[in-house]
């Protein structure tokens, strides 16, 4: 019996953050840019295979002897008077 099983996934994520500051004479001034990318790729790949395999082997054997013995006895009289 094989059994094949096979599970793949991945996940991809991306982020990105920008900060800008801008410093003059007087005063500190942020511009602040914030810039947020998120994908997800989310893929699932599964496989299950299935291989089931069985074999039925019987032998049978079988032996007979047999003997035959057998005897005869003839025994002829004969009496002529």
């Amino acid at each position: 019996m094989r059994i094949k099983q096979s599970v793949i996934f991945f996940i991809t994520f991306s982020t990105k953050i920008i900060i800008f500051l801008l410093i003059t004479k007087n005063s500190i001034i942020k511009l602040k840019t914030i810039q947020i990318k998120y994908e997800v790729k989310y893929e699932i790949k599964y496989e299950v295979k299935y291989e089931i395999k069985y074999e039925v082997k019987y032998e049978i054997k079988y032996e007979v002897k047999y003997e035959i013995k057998y005897q005869v006895k003839h025994e002829i009289k004969h009496e002529i008077k």
